[in-house]
Parts: C-alpha cells; sequence; structure tokens
C-alpha cells in the first residue's frame, strides 16, 4: 500500500479526470514483466499538468511504446515542452515511466 501522498499522486496520474487528454491511455505492466514478459509492450509515460490551486489535473498526456522512437529524454523533453505549453506556466508538471501492457 502507498502512504496517502503517493497514493493521490498514483490516482492524479492515471485515473482523475482530466479536462485534456492527449494520446491512447495505457495501463502499467511493471508487476507483470518478471512472469509475463509477453504482455509488455515497451517503455511509456504518462505526464499530468496539475492546477496548483486545486491539485486537480489541468492536462494528461500519454506517450506510447514506440519502434522507432526510444523513451529518451529528448522525447520526454518535448513532451513537458508541449504539456506546459498547453497547461500554463504555473502548472506543477508530474510524470511516470512504467512498462507499458500490451
Amino acid at each position: 500500500m502507498r502512504d496517502p501522498d503517493a497514493e493521490a499522486a498514483w490516482r492524479r496520474l492515471f485515473f482523475d479526470v482530466a479536462p485534456v487528454e492527449i494520446g491512447a491511455p495505457g495501463v502499467a505492466c511493471d508487476h507483470r514483466a518478471a512472469r509475463r514478459p509477453d504482455v509488455i509492450a515497451g517503455h511509456g509515460a504518462v505526464l499530468v499538468a496539475v492546477d496548483p490551486a486545486t491539485a486537480r489535473p489541468r492536462v494528461r498526456l500519454w506517450l506510447a511504446p514506440d519502434a522507432d522512437a526510444d523513451l529518451a529524454a529528448p522525447r520526454l523533453a518535448e513532451a513537458r515542452a508541449h504539456l506546459r505549453d498547453l497547461a500554463g506556466a504555473d502548472a506543477r508538471l508530474e510524470e511516470h515511466t512504467f512498462l507499458w501492457c500490451r
């Protein structure tokens, strides 16, 4: 079990409604990688711009695994910049990289 702050962050990343969703949502399969490597599509990420006053998501951006592009620093940096442009400079960015389920 996660502590309450970690649980709230997890909910913002994956479950809380964001008015703007970019990309197809993914499911984290990190817990299945050792036993079922066949269910892993690759490394993906979810980034959320959070309103600092309400702690609610403004924009959520999904980065699905891509056979042609590694989930490397440049790709994440581009996603962060795009999210910042959409959500505003005052938004707090949160992100999580994970093994994406097929």
